[in-house]
């Protein structure tokens, strides 16, 4: 098993004199980048911007285990608290889906 790495996301796609092409491209290189370190296992913070409660919008420090949410804040991952939350992977694929 792999030892649990904590790194830090940070998802800026606001730049002025960018073109969704550019965009597009870093995405895809950033994505790459993350596919080859072959990371299963790590911890982020992610921090949600919506007018939703409190409990929705973190932040949240999230603790992924086998390519799974296991934990939330020091508690068991649970939906009806946060609402659903997305690993890595799964951020990438909701960054491509914006961008296109």
């Amino acid at each position: 098993m792999k030892p649990m790495m904590n790194l830090t996301l940070l998802f800026l796609f606001w730049c002025s004199g960018c073109s969704k092409t550019e965009l597009i491209r870093e995405s895809n290189k950033q994505e790459k980048i993350w596919a080859t370190k072959n990371i299963t296992n790590y911890s982020y913070t992610l921090r949600v911007n919506c007018y939703c409660s409190i409990e929705r919008n973190g932040p949240h420090l999230i603790k992924v285990t086998n390519n799974k949410i296991v934990s939330v804040n020091g508690q068991p991952y649970n939906t009806e608290l946060t609402g659903t939350l997305p690993t890595v992977n799964e951020l990438f694929g909701i960054i491509q889906t914006k961008l296109a």
